[in-house]
């Protein structure tokens, strides 16, 4: 069976989670037996870990300068993948949702005799959408979300909010177990008082990172003396240079663009605290990376934050954007490190396994195998 993924990004050459998901997604697909074919917009055209990437242009997709996406950009990739599936010609289609346009692109095509499956990891509100684009474009991107999200023999979703989003009760819409993707967990040992504060996540408007600089400016003001590192890389990159110069925080704030896994480690080893105050996350994989490692979060709870969902460390979750409550969280964490250690840890124990990767790659062939004669 031929199994066509489309996705824009590719890991490593684009860092997040979805992109983590999307290349492990191809790689145990492969390795169970299926012809696996990966359209990007990356740039990428290689065979790695027996998936074959085809790329719909030379040039790397990318943020725009303002860190949104581009709509020229998008409706462009709805259009070259078509050629390409033509020449592929896959019995499966596993799409995430981004961008929209490409889910009409593979909708709109007379006589199709492949499954599609589109991958739901967020739903946006018209709040939300109207505060990314503005009222009119927003209410129009709004508007083509909930035709995009009736498309589709199967959408499968990650979180319980997402599910009921697109309603639970339909049968074609499915609930995977998650995106944990690591074969042996990590143990969680007792480590020494660590000192330092984490960011991960790239640098746009949606992450706010600034914001995370002001909850850390504050976090000073309590007494605490460690290191902020900031892990990521985007077009905020320059106003997060210029406000470290502004505040005068460059002796205690140190920033590493597309850092390797092992400086990410090293930052990781040393941070007490992951700070995350993203208004949107699909999923939350940097929560559990951090988790794993005895490391809680300080996250807000905004509607479209779907990290909040899986509860790592409830007691830590901001109900605001104040940088001052924030620090005061992240205060709270620096000076309550055993017992968050071992909230962690028994978090760790009961509740990731269910996280398993492995298990929704079971549940999504499952789905695969049973509807493809229906198709």
């Amino acid at each position: 069976m031929k199994i066509l993924l489309i996705c824009e990004a590719v890991f490593p050459e684009n860092k997040g989670g979805l992109e983590r998901w999307m290349s492990w997604l191809g790689l145990q697909l492969a390795n169970r037996g299926f012809t696996v074919d990966y359209i990007n917009a990356s740039g990428v055209n290689d065979v790695r870990d027996g998936v074959k990437y085809v790329s719909v242009n030379k040039e790397n997709w990318h943020y725009v300068s303002d860190g949104k996406r581009s709509i020229k950009q998008s409706i462009g990739f709805a259009f070259a993948i078509r050629p390409l599936i033509r020449k592929i010609k896959p019995d499966v289609i596993y799409s995430v949702q981004a961008p929209i346009f490409s889910i009409f692109s593979l909708v709109l095509w007379p006589k199709r005799r492949w499954m599609l499956i589109v991958e739901w990891i967020e739903i946006w509100s018209l709040k939300y959408w109207q505060s990314y684009l503005g009222i009119f474009s927003g209410s129009i991107g709004f508007i083509l979300q909930y035709f995009a999200t009736k498309c589709a023999d199967i959408r499968v979703v990650f979180s319980d909010r997402c599910l009921a989003q697109l309603g639970a009760s339909n049968e074609r819409n499915i609930l995977l177990p998650g995106l944990y993707m690591t074969q042996t967990p990590l143990e969680i040992t007792k480590n020494r008082s660590r000192n330092d504060v984490l960011y991960l996540g790239r640098f746009v408007a949606e992450k706010q990172p600034l914001l995370a600089l002001e909850a850390v400016f504050e976090l000073r003001k309590l007494g605490w003396n460690g290191i902020f590192n900031i892990i990521g890389s985007g077009p905020l990159v320059s106003e997060i240079r210029k406000a470290i110069n502004e505040k005068a925080m460059s002796d205690y704030v140190t920033v590493f663009e597309n850092a390797p896994q092992i400086k990410l480690e090293e930052c990781f080893e040393k941070s007490f605290v992951l700070i995350h105050p993203s208004r949107r996350e699909g999923y939350g994989l940097a929560m559990i990376e951090a988790a794993e490692r005895g490391i809680p979060t300080i996250l807000i709870d905004y509607p479209e934050n779907a990290s909040v969902d899986l509860k790592i460390s409830p007691n830590l979750v901001c109900s605001d954007e104040n940088p001052v409550a924030l620090a005061a969280l992240m205060f709270q964490a620096w000076s309550n490190q055993e017992e968050n250690l071992n909230e962690l840890r028994n978090w760790a124990t009961e509740i990731l396994p269910r996280m398993s990767a492995s298990k929704s790659v079971d549940k999504l062939i499952s789905v695969i195998e049973s509807g493809i004669h229906r198709v």
